[in-house]
């Protein structure tokens, strides 16, 4: 259960004393760091014109609060990153975002991503909601990202180090229209914790572009992968690293017509405690590293 203790202004809960969040996120700005800085967004009363420092002079966009955060950035500092959370209030936001914060926690008030009514989601009218060269030493919690054409829902080229817990990655409702619900090509230390990926062509897309491109320490974990219809987790060949792991994951079709569970082309992934529902559960030339206590098809995977 979401619990806010605060000031309330202007109908919201002033989160500036204590924030507990669905999925035990626990962040209390007074136990940051000394230079981090605490920012606040509301699309429906917010303003860019606005310090964003409290949530009765927040920012209204995304791509505002983020130039913010990204601009704070010491590349030559030691450590570079300042640790700046946003919150974010429920709501619909329309913006195609093509630039991240890095080394920043955002955090969505609320838990419904899909309609945004007590929640917040990233929804633009056209186009995808994040196609970005890179992401780096970020944090997202409760937050959806929602295409509602062919473009990917969340697309970013280079993930090192974040962390997305309770986020929804999705096309437009029961379809596959979208190509891939999450996409990148070169992934570090990065987890995905009781995400939802759904409503796409490729629930999770790992491609090979060149020769720097990896797969190394990824953790999906407690996440669903429904509605998609070509491949559930898909990683292309060539691509290298160790240590990533699928647990606790389920993938299905869910009213779409899954043709492959997980192709895992370059071996990447071993899988513990899962389960796959498929016309093929695994791909025959996509063999996983290894797989322990997970089914295929109502079938102990060997």
């Amino acid at each position: 259960m979401s619990m806010l203790k605060g000031e309330r202004i202007d109908g919201y809960i002033n989160v500036k004393d204590n924030v507990k969040f669905l999925g035990n996120v626990s962040l209390i700005p007074g136990a940051l760091p000394h230079r981090s800085n605490v920012y606040y967004l509301d699309g429906n009363y917010g303003s860019d014109s606005n310090s964003g420092k409290a949530f009765n002079g927040a920012f209204a966009t995304f791509e505002k609060a983020f130039d913010v955060m990204r601009d704070r950035v010491d590349w030559a500092g030691t450590p570079w990153a300042n640790l700046d959370v946003l919150y974010v209030a429920p709501g619909s936001y329309d913006e195609n975002l093509t630039a991240m914060p890095h080394g920043c926690a955002v955090i969505g008030l609320g838990w419904d991503m899909r309609d945004g009514q007590c929640g917040v989601k990233i929804a633009p009218t056209s186009g995808s909601p994040v196609d970005v060269g890179s992401l780096v030493n970020s944090a997202f919690y409760n937050i959806g990202f929602l295409s509602a054409d062919t473009d990917r829902a969340f697309d970013s080229t280079v993930l090192n180090n974040c962390y997305f817990e309770n986020c929804f990655f999705s096309g437009a409702a029961e379809t596959v229209d979208c190509t891939e619900a999450f996409y990148t090509s070169d992934v570090t230390k990065t987890t995905l914790r009781k995400c939802w990926f759904a409503n796409a062509a490729y629930g999770m897309r790992f491609e090979y572009v060149d020769a720097n491109d990896k797969v190394a320490y990824c953790l999906i974990e407690d996440c669903i992968v429904t509605g998609v219809g070509t491949c559930g987790i898909y990683t292309s060949a060539n691509l290298v690293g160790p240590h990533s792991y699928i647990r606790g994951t389920h993938v299905g079709g869910g009213g779409q017509t899954l043709t492959t569970g997980i192709n895992d082309l370059s071996h990447i992934f071993e899988m513990d405690w899962s389960c796959v529902e498929a016309s093929t559960a695994i791909g025959g030339s996509g063999a996983l590293r290894g797989v322990n206590g997970s089914y295929g098809n109502g079938v102990l995977l060997t």
